[in-house]
């Protein structure tokens, strides 16, 4: 008898962990709302360099200064 148990058992373990999961992260922060994620959106024109169109780069996209952007982005951690 204990085995038609087992699938009950799970079932329960995972709707446990789910609802956790929607009441720890189901809310967004007022921070998260306001935050200016285009700021950092690839295609935003302050990565572009006319400097850098190249034939290797022909949009003049600025690697090095969007690498800087991503760190910041990570000190903020705007999803927390």
């Amino acid at each position: 008898m204990p085995v038609p148990l087992i699938p009950l058992a799970a079932l329960g373990l995972f709707g446990s962990i789910a609802t956790t999961g929607a009441l720890t992260n189901g809310f967004t922060s007022r921070y998260e709302e306001e935050f200016d994620y285009d700021y950092y959106d690839k295609s935003n024109k302050r990565f572009y360099n006319p400097r850098l169109v190249s034939m290797l780069n022909p949009k003049g996209f600025d690697e090095e200064l969007y690498l800087e952007a991503m760190d910041e982005f990570g000190r903020l951690e705007p999803l927390y």
